[in-house]
């Protein structure tokens, strides 16, 4: 009996061979396009809270982010944790909040890092632990989350669960500056007013970044600098430009002081109308002088 061709014996090994082979890939391939449609479901509840959340229905975005965060999507993690934090569409529970929080940081998410740091400064949800929560805190601001690094100079600039250092908190208000977080520029504005740091070329453009974006505060303080001279030259005009827009904010001091500049003609015209409306509103807040001087009026 003739010997088998030895090429056509490792042909036939080959094809007995592939087809395991064959049948691994196929199974993979089904794996793998199963597991895709389920993200696409998954992602599909997450888009719909992110619907209903613009539609102000906090409810359903709710149910949706749960849906979502139940079955692994981070960022819904995220949102339920703010969901549960503020009470929107749940009632308000911050155990579940830092639940939903440690979830999204075993997942790598920074927000839920710097969230999850707030609320163990703040004693929601569970016992404070200062020490935890600056490691999450320097674990987002050092991978470059913006709302982290503020949170971390302000831990540094007000020295209460960690040792002040002022020029790290400068270090990191800078960091969040150039991301456009607008209190780091309010702070960074106002330290660089301070006679320690005291450079008026960047406390100007600090104070006006803050100032223009809309932060009330910055807004005042930049009006009284640039009525007072102390820090650049006086500019009666930028001074009443800017007390009266924090005064339309609602800023206090500001309604009584741009009063002031109407009842004086500083800066702008005399205008008494504008004076006792901006006086009034600053009493009916509780301004001390601004009672006084409405006290005083014939």
């Amino acid at each position: 009996m003739p010997a088998s061709h030895p090429i056509r014996h490792r042909i036939r090994k080959h094809r007995h061979a592939a087809k395991p082979d064959a049948e691994k890939r196929a199974a993979y391939w089904q794996e793998h396009h199963e597991r895709g449609a389920h993200l696409q479901v998954i992602s599909a509840f997450y888009q719909q809270g992110q619907r209903y959340a613009a539609q102000k229905n906090h409810a359903a975005a709710a149910t949706a982010y749960l849906r979502a965060a139940e079955q692994g999507h981070t960022k819904a993690m995220q949102q339920l944790a703010l969901c549960y934090t503020f009470g929107r569409g749940v009632a308000q529970d911050h155990c579940e909040a830092r639940y939903w929080n440690e979830r999204g940081i075993k997942n790598g998410d920074l927000i839920c890092h710097n969230n999850f740091a707030l609320q163990l400064l703040d004693d929601k949800g569970g016992a404070a632990n200062p020490e935890k929560a600056l490691s999450h805190l320097r674990i987002a601001a050092y991978r470059g989350y913006p709302l982290a690094q503020y949170n971390l100079a302000r831990q540094y600039h007000k020295g209460k669960h960690i040792r002040q250092n002022l020029a790290r908190a400068m270090r990191w208000y800078h960091k969040a500056a150039a991301q456009n977080v607008i209190p780091a520029h309010y702070w960074l504005g106002r330290l660089y007013s301070h006679r320690n740091y005291r450079d008026p070329q960047r406390a100007y453009y600090h104070l006006f970044a803050a100032a223009k974006s809309g932060h009330v505060q910055a807004q005042r303080y930049l009006g009284e600098y640039s009525y007072s001279g102390e820090l650049w030259p006086r500019d009666y005009q930028e001074a009443a430009y800017w007390l009266e827009a924090a005064a339309q904010q609602g800023e206090a001091r500001a309604q009584y002081q741009i009063a002031r500049l109407y009842q004086q003609g500083i800066g702008v015209l005399v205008n008494y109308g504008r004076y006792l409306n901006y006086m009034h509103r600053a009493a009916a807040q509780g301004y001390r002088p601004a009672r006084e001087a409405l006290h005083l009026l014939p």
